[in-house]
C-alpha cells in the first residue's frame, strides 16, 4: 500500500512533543533494526546506538557511523535521508573503535547481553 512520506515526522521531532506520542512512534532501541537508504536500498543493521550516532554493519564488511540527525524515518526499518553514494562518507574501518571510544569487541558483549534479556 503506497503512502506519502512527506506526512511522516522528521527525526528528531520538534521541541513540543508529547512524550507518550514520541514513545509510540519511535522504539526504545534501534539495535538490530534494518537500515535502508532513502531510495530503499538495503544498507545493513544497527549494531550499536549512542546518544548521537548509530553504528551500521553492512554487506562487504562495511561499517558506517551515521549521525542520528540523518535518520528520516523509523519503523520496521530505519530509513536514512540519503542515498547510498552519499552514505560512503560515513564509512569507517570495521575494526575501528566505537564512537563511544570502546573497542569493537564490546559489541560481542552487548549482543550476548541482548540475547540473555530476550530469553
Amino acid at each position: 500500500m503506497p503512502f506519502d512520506r512527506t506526512k511522516l515526522p522528521e527525526w528528531p521531532p520538534g521541541p513540543n512533543v508529547d512524550l507518550a506520542t514520541f514513545e509510540r512512534k519511535y522504539p526504545k532501541g534501534l539495535f538490530n533494526k534494518g537500515v535502508r537508504a532513502k531510495n530503499e536500498d538495503h544498507i545493513g543493521h544497527v549494531m550499536k546506538e549512542t546518544m548521537d550516532k548509530i553504528v551500521i554493519f553492512g554487506d562487504y564488511n562495511y561499517r558506517f557511523d551515521v549521525p542520528k540527525s540523518r535518520i528520516y524515518e523509523v519503523g520496521r526499518n530505519i530509513i536514512l535521508d540519503m542515498d547510498f553514494p552519499e552514505l560512503m562518507k560515513y564509512k569507517v574501518d570495521r575494526n575501528a573503535q566505537l564512537p563511544t571510544g570502546e573497542p569493537i569487541e564490546k559489541l560481542a558483549e552487548d549482543v550476548k547481553k541482548a540475547e540473555v534479556v530476550a530469553k
